[in-house]
């Protein structure tokens, strides 16, 4: 396998642990601001419980945006690939 070909197919999954990385770490921070949310009713909650939120929506927030430059580096990427390069589905 030619040495570009192999840089090609590193930074492919390199790419794809780095997104798949963030997609779970994004998924977590929802899924507990979401039992922190489900926890009260809104006006039941306390000061430090809608501090948690605020504090996990910004990092949600955050993390929304690391999915969108991991994506935008993909896309960049993977147009720029050769169609001798493309990796194989089989």
């Amino acid at each position: 396998m030619p040495h570009e070909e192999l840089q090609s197919y590193a930074w492919f999954h390199g790419i794809l642990t780095s997104l798949m990385e963030s997609m779970h770490a994004f998924e977590t921070t929802l899924q507990i601001a979401g039992a922190t949310a489900a926890s009260a009713a809104l006006d039941k909650l306390g000061a430090r419980n809608l501090d948690e939120l605020e504090s996990r929506t910004m990092e949600a927030q955050g993390g929304l945006e690391n999915l969108r430059m991991f994506l935008g580096f993909e896309g960049s990427g993977l147009g720029d690939l050769e169609p001798a390069k493309k990796i194989p589905t089989h």
